[in-house]
């Protein structure tokens, strides 16, 4: 029997046989396709050669021969506000009502400095007088106002039962055209009917007269109960 080895070495040079013979037949079929040959056309008519390059010189005085060209004209930018600057502004803008809500502070200030301090004598000064009127007024008047109240003074029966006694001190305050306009206790005895009736004897006085001081004045008048 014929081996595998001898199969296979056999086929293999079959295989070789066959690709051998499609080579050469490949071969031979080419040698019989005819070549054209290629025909390139020239016209020697339509020829035309360079142009002779000019001389560097003329190249030159081409060039310094031209007209230098006109500077364009410069562009204006426009600057746009930044963000910081609108912000000073704003403050600035800002600022105006503030500054103007001082200047009359300023100046009420400044006038206050400058006022002259003959000015805040002559307020003293009439203060002073005042007090100077008013005291020569109770100097002069004081007994006159005091007979008047004592006259309408009637001693409480009561008091005289108990025993009671004291002196009650009454604010008196008359204008300019001798009226009563005020009468305080200010200062008690102790007993409430004493300083009663002390009040209303200064009270009668409302309707009378009393003597005119310069200005609105102020009189202490003391009312005494004694049983001695």
């Amino acid at each position: 029997m014929i081996g595998h080895e001898t199969k296979a070495l056999v086929f293999s040079l079959v295989v070789h046989f066959l690709l051998l013979c499609t080579y050469l037949f490949y071969f031979y079929e080419q040698k019989k396709v005819p070549h054209e040959p290629i025909f390139i056309p020239l016209n020697l008519l339509a020829y035309q050669p360079p142009a002779p390059l000019q001389p560097m010189v003329e190249a030159k005085e081409v060039i310094e021969s031209k007209s230098e060209p006109k500077p364009e004209p410069k562009k204006i930018e426009k600057v746009l506000p930044t963000k910081k600057h609108v912000e000073q502004v704003v403050q600035m803008k800002a600022q105006k009502p503030v500054e103007e809500a001082i200047k009359p502070i300023e100046k009420e200030i400044i006038e206050e400095v400058i006022t002259p301090s003959s000015i805040k004598e002559e307020k003293v000064d009439k203060q002073k007088m005042i007090v100077e009127q008013q005291e020569k007024f109770i100097q002069t008047n004081f007994s006159l106002i005091r007979d008047m109240a004592l006259a309408n003074l009637i001693y409480p029966n009561t008091a005289r039962r108990m025993g009671w006694s004291g002196i009650v001190e009454v604010r008196l305050v008359i204008d300019t055209d001798g009226k009563l306009l005020e009468a305080i206790v200010v200062k008690s005895s102790g007993r409430e009917l004493l300083d009663t009736t002390a009040l209303e004897s200064v009270l009668s006085l409302k309707d009378k007269v009393l003597p005119k001081p310069q200005s609105v004045s102020t009189i202490i008048l003391p009312i005494a109960f004694s049983l001695k």
